[in-house]
C-alpha cells in the first residue's frame, strides 16, 4: 500500500501540513510508539477536525476512502492498524472490507474494527463478526467538534487499545437549533434566538424573515464560511435570517411553521423536507415560501468551477441540483466551493460576487410578495419565426415557437386573469387582434428588410435605444464577453434591428405595450434568423439580443419575466452547463429578474437546462392529445435514451447508453440519413448531439390540428382516446378476457375501439362498471378503470397551469411534479407544476439492467474463485440520489441476485417483475438485505413495492434446487415466531 500516494494519504503527517504544525506532528509520529488508527468512510467535513485532534493529542491517524479500497483492495494491509473506525461504506466496499478484515485478523488478530455510528451498510461487517459497537464512541462522534475528536482519540488509545491514560466523557452537542455566526451558542428555541438577535442588533423589526436550513455537521466541524457569508449578505439588506439545523423532519416542520419564513434557503444534502414528519411538498405549499438553492460546492474547487465548461461536477449536480429539484427548489446559484481538494480534506470558501447575485435574486422574489399587483411590471416573451416567410401561422405558436402551445389563444386568457388579479392592463386583445398586433409591431425583422423595419418604427411604437446608451451597458460586460460578441457580430450596434434617423442610430426593440404588461418577441440569435442557431452553444448573443434583456432590467424594470412556451434561446447560451458564473450569458441577461417559464411537459432534457442556465421556475402544460403528433414510439424511445445519456456522468452506464443509441439510430436508418460514421458500434458525443437536434426537427415537423390552450382541457372525446393510450396494452389484454376479440381481423384495433367505448361510458356518461359490464369483471380490469377515473380527475386540474403561474407572479412556491408524456409517465399529470426530470416508473432502465447483471456476474465469479461458493445474502443501501444518477443499476443488481427480471411495457416503463427460470439462471437465488433511506422511500414508492414483490416471488418459487431467499425468509419467520 502506498502510504503517501494522492489517493491514500497518511493524514497524521501530510494532512497536518494543510492546517499547520507539520514539523511537530512528524516528530510526534516518529517519537510516538503509537501505531496509526485508521478512519474508513469518515465525513469529508470531519477530516480537518480529526487532523487537528491528531496533531494536538499526538495520536497518529490515517484516513481511508472506501472507494479506494473497492478499486484497489490489494494495496491495503490492515494488519498495520491496531484499530479501525468505520462509518459510511458505499458500493461493494462493505464486502471487500469484510474479507480484508477477516484475513487480517486470521493472520494477526487485528485490527479491532469499531463503528463510529450505526449505518445499514455496516451490517455485512457485523454479520461477519468483525464489527464492534461502542456507545461511547458513538457519542463522541455524534456530538463531534474538536474537543470530542480529541477525547475520542484518547478514549480509543486508553480503552479500546488498553494503553491507559486519562479519559474524559463526550461533550453534548445539540441535535437541533438556531445558528448565528456571531454566537458560540446554539439556540434551541426561536424565542430565545429572537431575543438574542434583538440584543445584538441583528433583528430588523417590520422586515421579512427567511429560513436558512444547514447541515449540523457544518457547524460542528467549523465549515461555515459560505453559510456565514450568505447570512451577512442578507443582514446587510436588513433581512432577518433564521438559520437552523434539525434532527428530524417533524422538528423541521415545527420550527419552520414557528418562523413563518417568506423564503426558505437550503444548504442541506438530502431532502429532509420530504420526510414523513414534514409532510413534504404539502407543507412547503402551505408555507408558500419559495424554496431557494444556494450551492456550496463539495466536489468542485473554485478554480475548477471558474475554468471548466461544466461548472459543477457530476457529484455536485447530483447532490445540490437533481435531489433538490424534486422538492421544487429554484435559483441554483453557486455561492462557494472548495479552496483545495485532496482525497478527503476539503475546505469551502464563499464567492462574494455570487453570494451577492444570489441575495439580489432572492430579494427580487420577496419584492414580488410585497409589491401590489397594480404596480408590478411583467414582460411576456414569445417566439416568432419568419425564416422563409410564415405569416400569422408562424408567430407565437406551434413548434420551434412554442412546442404545441397556442400562445395567441392562451395569452388573452392569461391577460384576462391578470386583470382580475389587479394588474394594470390598458387593453386586452382577442386572439385575432393579438395576431395582428404581433404582425404589425411585435415581430423581428431581418437586416435585409430595411423598409419593413422603417414601417415598424413609424407605426409600431417600438423602443428605440440610442447606440450611445447601449454602449454604456455593453462596456460593463466582462472583456471576454465583449470580445466574443464583437468577433462574431462586429462593433456595436451590429446589423440586427438597427434604425438610423437624423444621423443617429438606434437599436429597435419591438413590443406590444398593454400598460404594466408588455408582450415582446424574443430577439433572434443571429443575422441569418436561422433556427439552427437556437442550439449554438459557441455563438454569443448579438447586440440587439443583449440590448433587449438589458432594457428589461434597466429601463422597463421588469418585476418578472415570463417566457411563453417551449423553448427560447436564453437557456442555450454559452458557457457553463450548471452553476453559472458572472461570465455566463444566462446569468448576465436575466440579471436579477425572477423568471417563470411555461414549458411543455414532455420535453425533459431541456427543462433541466432552462432551470439551471436561466434560473427558471417552470410551469408545465399538457401536450395535445393527438396520437400522430411529434415523435413515434421508437423515436421517442431513442430521444429518451439521449436525454438520459446527457444526464449521466462518465462511466459504464453512459457507455451502455452510447451503444444502445447507436444501435437504435442504425435500426431507424438515422445514421445513414445523417451520414454518421460510428466507430466500433459507438457514436461520439458530437454525433449523438446531431441526432438529438435531428429528432427535435422531426418533433416540430408535424403540428397537430389542435394546439394546447393554457389552462384549458382538451376536447373530452380526444381525452378519452388519450387516456386509453395511457392505460396501454395491459388494459387491452385485461379487456380481452371479458370481451374476446374476433379470430379474424385486427385484434388490437377491435380491443382499442371497445376500450374507448367503455372508457367513454365510464368518464363521460358517468356509468359505474356494474352498468357497463353484465358480469363481475376481473380485479385487474377494475384496477384499470379505477386508474382511468383517477387520470380523468387529474386532467380536470388543468386550470393549475394558470393558477400556479399566478402563484409564481405573487412570489410564492410553485409545487413540483415529474415531467414526461403522460403515456410514458402518468404521474406527470396534473400539470401546472415546476417539473423535474426523474420518472420512477422507468427504474431500472434496460441499459441499467444490463450493467447490473454484469456487475452481479463479476461479483459472483470473484466469490466462487475466492471461497468456492456463492454468498447466501448480499446487502444494499438504496439511496434515492444514487438511483437518480444511475437510473436503477442498484435495483437491477438486487433483482438479478433474486433471479427476477423487470417487465417493461411498450413505453419502457417497468410495471411488473417475473421470475427467471432456475435452469436459465444457472445458480441459486441469492437473498438480499435492502436498507432504503427516506429519500428513496419518498421519491420511489412504486419501486419499493416492485422490490417487495420480487422478494416474495423469489421466496415462493416452486423449485427443488437451493433457494437462499426461501431459506432466509423461513429463518426470519422462525426467529419472529420465537419472539412471539
Amino acid at each position: 500500500m502506498k502510504r503517501f500516494g494522492f489517493r491514500h494519504i497518511s493524514f497524521a503527517l501530510i494532512g497536518a501540513a494543510l492546517i499547520g504544525g507539520a514539523a511537530l506532528l512528524y516528530y510526534l509520529m516518529k517519537a510516538s510508539k503509537d501505531e496509526p488508527i485508521a478512519f474508513v468512510g469518515a465525513w469529508d467535513r470531519a477530516v480537518p477536525l480529526l487532523l487537528k485532534a491528531s496533531q494536538e493529542t499526538g495520536i497518529p491517524i490515517e484516513i481511508i476512502r472506501p472507494s479506494d479500497v473497492s478499486e484497489s483492495p490489494e494495496k491495503f494491509d490492515f494488519t498495520r492498524y491496531p484499530l479501525v473506525f468505520v462509518l459510511n461504506l458505499g458500493g461493494n466496499s462493505p464486502f471487500i472490507l469484510r474479507d480484508l478484515f477477516v484475513k487480517s485478523r486470521e493472520k494477526t488478530g487485528r485490527p479491532k474494527v469499531v463503528s463510529l455510528d450505526y449505518r445499514d451498510t455496516q451490517k455485512t461487517l457485523e454479520k461477519a463478526g468483525v464489527l464492534i459497537y461502542d456507545e461511547e464512541v458513538r457519542k463522541y462522534w455524534r456530538y463531534n467538534g474538536l474537543v470530542n475528536m480529541k477525547r475520542l482519540l484518547r478514549y480509543a488509545r486508553a480503552k479500546l487499545l488498553g494503553r491507559g491514560g486519562k479519559v474524559e466523557p463526550p461533550v453534548v452537542i445539540p441535535d437541533y437549533g438556531f445558528y448565528h455566526p456571531e454566537s458560540e451558542k446554539i439556540f434551541q428555541s426561536y424565542s430565545e434566538y429572537i431575543k438574542w438577535l434583538k440584543e445584538k442588533g441583528h433583528l430588523f423589526e417590520g422586515r421579512p424573515t427567511i429560513a436558512f436550513m444547514m447541515q449540523q455537521s457544518f457547524w460542528v466541524t467549523g465549515q461555515t464560511d459560505v453559510i456565514d457569508a450568505v447570512i451577512r449578505e442578507f443582514e446587510r439588506r436588513r433581512i432577518n435570517v433564521a438559520t437552523l439545523f434539525v434532527d428530524t423532519a417533524e422538528r423541521l416542520r415545527r420550527m419552520l411553521f414557528e418562523v413563518k419564513p417568506r423564503l426558505i434557503l437550503t444548504q442541506t444534502h438530502g431532502t429532509i423536507v420530504t420526510g414523513p414528519g414534514m409532510k413534504g411538498v404539502n407543507a412547503l405549499q402551505e408555507l408558500g415560501a419559495p424554496y431557494l438553492n444556494p450551492i456550496a460546492m463539495l466536489g468542485t474547487t473554485l478554480d475548477e468551477w471558474r475554468e471548466g465548461p461544466m461548472g459543477l461536477s457530476y457529484h455536485d449536480i447530483s447532490l445540490h441540483i437533481i435531489l433538490q429539484e424534486v422538492t421544487g427548489a429554484i435559483e441554483p446559484i453557486v455561492t462557494g466551493g472548495l479552496v483545495a481538494k485532496t482525497s478527503s480534506y476539503r475546505v469551502q470558501k464563499p464567492i462574494d460576487e455570487r453570494v451577492r447575485r444570489f441575495a439580489d435574486r432572492a430579494v427580487a422574489w420577496l419584492k414580488l410578495q410585497e409589491k401590489p399587483n397594480s404596480q408590478k411590471r411583467i414582460a411576456i416573451i414569445y417566439y416568432s419565426k419568419f425564416e422563409g416567410g410564415g405569416g400569422k401561422s408562424a408567430i407565437a405558436r406551434g413548434s420551434p415557437t412554442g412546442a404545441y402551445l397556442n400562445a395567441p389563444r392562451s395569452i388573452p386568457i392569461l391577460l384576462r386573469r391578470l386583470k382580475e388579479e389587479g394588474y394594470i392592463l390598458n387593453y386586452i386583445p382577442t386572439e385575432e387582434e393579438l395576431l395582428e398586433m404581433m404582425m404589425e409591431r411585435g415581430r423581428n425583422i431581418g437586416p435585409w428588410a430595411k423598409g419593413e423595419l422603417k414601417d415598424l418604427v413609424e407605426k409600431g411604437d417600438p423602443i428605440l435605444i440610442p447606440v450611445e446608451r447601449y454602449m454604456k451597458w455593453f462596456e460593463k460586460l466582462p472583456p471576454e464577453n465583449r470580445k466574443a460578441v464583437i468577433d462574431r457580430f462586429g462593433e456595436p450596434p451590429g446589423r440586427i434591428m438597427v434604425y438610423e434617423k437624423d444621423g443617429k442610430r438606434y437599436i429597435v426593440i419591438p413590443r406590444i405595450d398593454l400598460g404594466n404588461v408588455i408582450l415582446a418577441p424574443q430577439p433572434e440569435r443571429g443575422e441569418s434568423f436561422s433556427v439552427e442557431l437556437l442550439h449554438a452553444r459557441d455563438v454569443p448573443p448579438p447586440h440587439q439580443y443583449i440590448a433587449f434583456y438589458f432594457w428589461l432590467q434597466k429601463e422597463f424594470k421588469a418585476d418578472v419575466v415570463i417566457h411563453f412556451g417551449t423553448h427560447g434561446s436564453l437557456e442555450l447560451m454559452p458557457l457553463k452547463e450548471a452553476g453559472l458564473s458572472s461570465y455566463d450569458w444566462g446569468d448576465i441577461l436575466i440579471g436579477n429578474i425572477p423568471h417563470l417559464y411555461i414549458w411543455i411537459i414532455d420535453n425533459l432534457g431541456e427543462a433541466t437546462i432552462a432551470k439551471r442556465r436561466s434560473y427558471a421556475a417552470l410551469v408545465d402544460h399538457l401536450v395535445p392529445p393527438i396520437v400522430n403528433a411529434g415523435l413515434s414510439g421508437e423515436l421517442k424511445e431513442l430521444n429518451s435514451d439521449i436525454e438520459k445519456f446527457n444526464m449521466l456522468e462518465p462511466g459504464l452506464l453512459k457507455e451502455q447508453y452510447r451503444k444502445t443509441i447507436a444501435e437504435k439510430a442504425q435500426k431507424l436508418r438515422i445514421v445513414e440519413d445523417l451520414h454518421l460514421t460510428p466507430k466500433e458500434g459507438r457514436l461520439s458525443d458530437k454525433e449523438i448531439k446531431r441526432i438529438s437536434e435531428y429528432l427535435e426537427e422531426i418533433y416540430h415537423e408535424k403540428t397537430p390540428v389542435r394546439l394546447h390552450v393554457l389552462g384549458r382541457l382538451p376536447e373530452k372525446e380526444l381525452l378519452v382516446s388519450y387516456i386509453v393510450s395511457i392505460l396501454g396494452n395491459r388494459f387491452l389484454d385485461h379487456l380481452s378476457k371479458v370481451i374476446p376479440p374476433p379470430k379474424r381481423g385486427d385484434r388490437r384495433a377491435f380491443l382499442r375501439a371497445k376500450g374507448e367505448e367503455i372508457v367513454r361510458k365510464l368518464l363521460l356518461e358517468k356509468l359505474p362498471p356494474g352498468r357497463i359490464f353484465p358480469e363481475e369483471i376481473p380485479k385487474e380490469l377494475r384496477a384499470d378503470l379505477d386508474f382511468a377515473k383517477n387520470l380523468w380527475e387529474r386532467f380536470l386540474k388543468v386550470g393549475s397551469e394558470i393558477d400556479n403561474l399566478i402563484i409564481g407572479l405573487k412570489g410564492r412556491y410553485i409545487p413540483p411534479g415529474p415531467g414526461g408524456d403522460p403515456i410514458r409517465n402518468p404521474s406527470a399529470v396534473p400539470t401546472g407544476r415546476n417539473m423535474f426530470a426523474v420518472n420512477p416508473e422507468e427504474i431500472p432502465t434496460k441499459q441499467a439492467w444490463e450493467i447490473g447483471k454484469m456487475l452481479v456476474d463479476q461479483m459472483l465469479k470473484r466469490k466462487l474463485k475466492e471461497g468456492g461458493r456463492y454468498p447466501r445474502k448480499v446487502g444494499f443501501d438504496l439511496n434515492g440520489m444514487e438511483t437518480m444518477r444511475h437510473l436503477g443499476v442498484t435495483e437491477a443488481q438486487i433483482l438479478y441476485l433474486l433471479g427476477v427480471q423487470p417487465v417493461w411495457d411498450e413505453n419502457g416503463l417497468v410495471l411488473d417483475v417475473r421470475l427467471i427460470p432456475r435452469e436459465k439462471l444457472g445458480r441459486p437465488r441469492i437473498d438480499v438485505f435492502i436498507a432504503a433511506g427516506g429519500i428513496y422511500r419518498n421519491n420511489f414508492p412504486s419501486r419499493m413495492e416492485l422490490l417487495d414483490k420480487a422478494v416474495r416471488l423469489a421466496a415462493e418459487a416452486k423449485e427443488e434446487e437451493e433457494n437462499y431467499v426461501r431459506e432466509g425468509t423461513a429463518e426470519i419467520k422462525r426467529k419472529l415466531a420465537e419472539k412471539g
